[in-house]
């Protein structure tokens, strides 16, 4: 019998998604894992003015529209961040009600806890395949992955009480889309790493989204704003992470040679 994981599963869901909810909910506490529901914020509940989001600068930041659907989006992560803050708990796994385990799930976690020194957020799942630097392998096909890539997607993640305190104090106001924020937006300090391939995958649910297709403003004057002030920031954010990211990986990459060393050196 495999010990109880040492965090829980909080899956965030709205009230109208009572399917995706006992779909997930079974899924995941089949593995034992104690489940935690995260109402989620619903779009068609909120209107401008946003509380956490100008508009005006996610249109800036990102080129698109922000819409109520990504503000709701982006509001229920950070409120289920807020909802494992309130336990003593040091890990919570966050996870959107259209995922599902696969059976290695909890083996590949429990041997990134390995690594634990190297990331404060374990990314878990995404729409495309993630490509980057690997510096560890935990077992089978599966290794840990510094990305460089843009894996949009924010199915399921691992964070520790760090990650969650840094993306809720420095995410908002609201600029990008919440998995751009959390993965590829300019570094503030939080240590990420993927696990490759992804152990949670998406399910049946996947092309049923509730937050629909992004609206794209046409004219001379979004042409314009985006070429003089979306573009340049753009490169210069994904310039900055690239760099970011390269130091991290050499730091894992490092860590984990002497880690090996000293066992070696222990054995002996």
């Amino acid at each position: 019998m495999q010990p109880t994981p040492p965090y829980k599963c909080y899956i965030i869901n709205l009230d109208r998604a009572k399917e995706r909810w006992e779909s997930a909910s079974q899924k995941f506490g089949a593995l034992g894992l104690e489940i935690v529901r995260v109402p989620g914020v619903d779009g068609r509940a909120l209107s401008p003015p946003y509380s956490n989001c100008y508009p005006w600068l996610y249109f800036l930041c990102y080129g698109r529209p922000c819409t109520p659907q990504k503000v709701a989006c982006f509001s229920s992560h950070l409120k289920a961040l807020e909802t494992f803050l309130e336990t003593d708990e040091e890990y919570a796994l966050i996870c959107e009600d259209d995922v599902e385990p696969e059976p290695e799930t909890l083996e590949t976690i429990a041997a990134a806890f390995e690594y634990a020194d190297c990331w404060d957020l374990l990314r878990l799942n995404a729409i495309k395949p993630t490509r980057g630097i690997k510096f560890a392998t935990l077992f089978d096909e599966y290794s840990l992955v510094c990305d460089l890539k843009t894996a949009s997607g924010n199915g399921a993640k691992l964070v520790n009480r760090r990650a969650a305190q840094l993306i809720l104090s420095r995410s908002t106001p609201i600029r990008l889309p919440h998995d751009v924020t959390v993965y590829y937006d300019l570094p503030f300090g939080l240590r990420e790493a993927t696990v490759s391939p992804f152990p949670i995958r998406l399910n049946d649910f996947k092309n049923q989204s509730f937050i629909g297709a992004e609206p794209r403003k046409r004219g001379f004057w979004v042409l314009i704003v985006k070429a003089f002030i979306t573009l340049p920031y753009r490169v210069v954010a994904r310039s900055i992470r690239k760099i970011a990211r390269y130091r991290q990986a050499f730091a894992c990459w490092l860590r984990c040679r002497k880690r090996r060393f000293s066992s070696r050196c222990g054995a002996r």
